[in-house]
């Protein structure tokens, strides 16, 4: 179900948009815009929320079509979920409540908003398809009850006559194979063995992707911690070193593919 509360957030508009850079839905002639004719408002902290249930969540895929223009670094759009019917949000990047996570055109932890938050800014090449996708395995942990996805628009004080956001066909989908989007490329996929580690783990990635992957380590504030690159014979040590007990994430980046978010654990 979609959640908008045009009283208090009067900036996303649903309709027909006609304004420069905006002028067509993806499938017309219904998109939702923040303004359907008139550039964003300043000082703009606007949001609506997609609330799933239960029974969606088995290699649950949210994908959604847009574009968007702001000022880069400074306003856009970004994403945040709960699964706590609204009380706590973390941004979908952070997210670490599933075994695994994929991202499709999707922002990353270096793409960021004013307040170092993370998302969408800039102006888009035109239409853009992005996905994210659960991953549960069964018996390894439990999943919450319901799922809200939390989209918000935030612009600076200073006018610069631009669209913003527009989004279309938003869509909750699932995969046919567990851990995987569909169409995508799935040896994008990497091993971590042991998991959670004590002193340290080993990092195998597939044959193809071996000598252009980039992988980061982060931990769940968004710090980059290190970069991980001897890899070309496709198996890495990821040492704990000096790092805490805790949960941390491993960012893999293939030009031309989808982002992989994956969590590990240090006893």
């Amino acid at each position: 179900m979609l959640y908008t509360d045009t009283a208090q957030n009067p900036l996303w508009e649903t309709g027909v948009p006609a304004k420069p850079f905006f002028d067509s839905a993806y499938t017309p002639p219904y998109a939702l815009c923040t303004r359907l004719t008139t550039p964003y408002d300043t000082n703009a902290l606007a949001s609506f929320e997609l609330r799933i249930p239960n029974y969606m969540f088995t290699n649950m895929i949210v994908g959604f079509r847009h574009k968007y223009q702001t000022d880069t670094l400074t306003d856009g759009g970004y994403i945040e979920v709960s699964y706590d019917h609204g009380q706590s949000w973390i941004n979908a990047i952070y997210d670490t409540t599933y075994l695994i996570y994929h991202t499709e055109n999707f922002y990353t932890l270096q793409d960021t908003l004013a307040g170092g938050i993370h998302g969408f800014s800039g102006t888009s090449a035109g239409w853009v398809h992005s996905r994210i996708q659960w991953v549960w395995a069964m018996l390894v942990k439990d999943i919450p009850d319901t799922l809200y996805m939390r989209f918000t628009f935030k612009s600076d004080a200073i006018q610069t006559n631009k669209a913003g956001w527009m989004i279309d066909n938003l869509v909750v989908s699932f995969a046919d194979m567990p851990g995987f989007l569909p169409k995508l490329n799935p040896e994008i996929d990497i091993t971590v063995y042991p998991n959670p580690f004590s002193t340290s783990t080993y990092i195998l990635l597939p044959e193809t992707y071996r000598k252009t992957a980039i992988i980061n380590l982060y931990d769940l504030s968004g710090k980059h911690l290190q970069k991980i690159n001897s890899y070309q014979n496709r198996l890495c040590i990821l040492q704990r070193n000096n790092l805490k007990s805790g949960t941390y994430i491993l960012h893999v980046n293939v030009p031309g593919h989808q982002s992989l978010y994956k969590k590990i654990i240090i006893e």
